[in-house]
């Protein structure tokens, strides 16, 4: 009797053990996989299955996967649920798309609102959708590493256009903020839905990973834009892999680096 297998296990079965580094970067398009790729080192291709475009290679001497999730929650938890059955442990998801402020800028997610639709499918509506600290930690060294201003956000990752229900309950998160006011204010962004679930399984699974979304202007500079956000996603996993290390020499649980503050 013949094994049967479902149709997307490990990406149509052209990727196998060893063929995913422990840390991974996420981007929705395929095409995007093989634009950012050029920044790497000896790139070897590991799957190339439907929507799910996957490399794997080197970046100042650690080793990285490059995953496309494709569009939606679903194909994102589909994308999800390989890498870890492949050994991926830490993931940054990476977007660029219209600034929602007029002005060009870089957002991480703190969390996300699951308005995804295919999260619910792991985990009833109150579990967080949450970034891990240590990542957020490592792109907010990346970024001052880099000269960049990166903002802490609420993603509101949403599966369909915002209708007047959803149009209400952003305005009243809003009015909330701005009625609160004090300096821990968080904006909300307005992002596809693919943090939500990438969030949402990762928080699940107890692994690491963080998004970031890159605010857009000029739609002409949308290849630049992504690949700056595709070296702050690099430089944070570099940031990383130290001080995994260091934990592993030090026996702390949790790395808290030392960050400039203005």
């Amino acid at each position: 009797m013949l094994e049967r297998r479902y149709f997307h296990d490990l990406f149509g079965g052209e990727a196998g053990p060893g063929s995913i580094a422990p840390f991974v970067i996420l981007v929705n398009d395929p095409l995007s996989v093989l634009l950012l790729s050029e920044a790497l080192e000896a790139v070897t291709p590991v799957a190339d299955h439907y929507e799910f475009r996957v490399v794997t290679g080197r970046w100042q001497g650690f080793r990285l996967s490059v995953c496309s999730t494709g569009i939606g929650g679903g194909s994102a938890t589909i994308a999800i649920d390989n890498l870890v059955q492949l050994g991926a442990q830490t993931m940054i998801y990476v977007d660029a798309g219209p600034s929602q402020t007029g002005q060009p800028g870089f957002w991480a997610a703190a969390g996300a609102v699951r308005q995804d639709g295919a999260s619910l499918d792991y985990a009833r509506p109150e579990f967080p959708a949450a970034a891990d600290v240590e990542v957020l930690l490592a792109v907010q060294a990346a970024a001052q590493e880099l000269a960049l201003t990166v903002e802490p956000a609420l993603f509101w990752a949403s599966a369909g256009l915002i209708n007047p229900q959803k149009g209400s309950l952003i305005e009243a998160h809003l009015a909330d903020q701005k009625a609160a006011g004090g300096p821990y204010q968080i904006p909300l962004m307005i992002t596809p839905p693919e943090p939500a679930a990438i969030l949402t399984l990762t928080t699940l699974y107890r692994l690491r990973a963080g998004a970031v979304y890159a605010g857009l202007v000029d739609p002409a500079k949308s290849d630049d834009t992504l690949r700056q956000v595709f070296r702050l996603a690099l430089t944070s996993l570099l940031f990383l892999q130290t001080w995994d290390a260091d934990k592993v020499q030090t026996g702390w649980k949790l790395m808290t680096p030392a960050i400039r503050m203005q």
